[in-house]
């Protein structure tokens, strides 16, 4: 790995954390514009920018599984507001269109913890 890739992965790592951060500020200002009840806790875990800074996934964690698709889905309906928004607050000349995903890393740990455990019990 040359020089020049290192930069660019801290700096698609660094414009990764600033939209997380501005995103989720965005919802916590700017809740009355979303059709998500005020009982449920949202979470903006990661986001990955593509090689060439074009794309962006935004992943979002719930509490609540039975409204996560619904919840991916208003906010899907709502990129361009927060494209708008993140234009207004980041000094990148070109912004990632942006996308939200539902963010399935504690499904999949606590499989991984399932399965461990069910081996440790076996080796036992």
């Amino acid at each position: 790995m040359n020089r020049h890739s290192k930069t660019l992965s801290h700096r698609k790592l660094k414009i990764g954390e600033k939209i997380r951060q501005l995103i989720s500020i965005i919802l916590i200002r700017e809740d009355i514009n979303f059709q998500i009840s005020k009982n449920k806790v949202i979470s903006i875990t990661d986001v990955d920018i593509s090689p060439d800074f074009k794309n962006a996934k935004v992943f979002v964690s719930t509490l609540n599984e039975e409204d996560k698709s619904n919840i991916i889905d208003n906010l899907n309906k709502k990129k361009f507001f927060f494209h708008k928004k993140l234009f207004k607050e980041l000094n990148l000349k070109f912004l990632p269109n942006i996308k939200f995903y539902s963010d399935t890393s504690a499904e999949y740990s606590q499989k991984i913890d399932k399965i461990l455990n069910q081996l440790n019990l076996r080796k036992n």
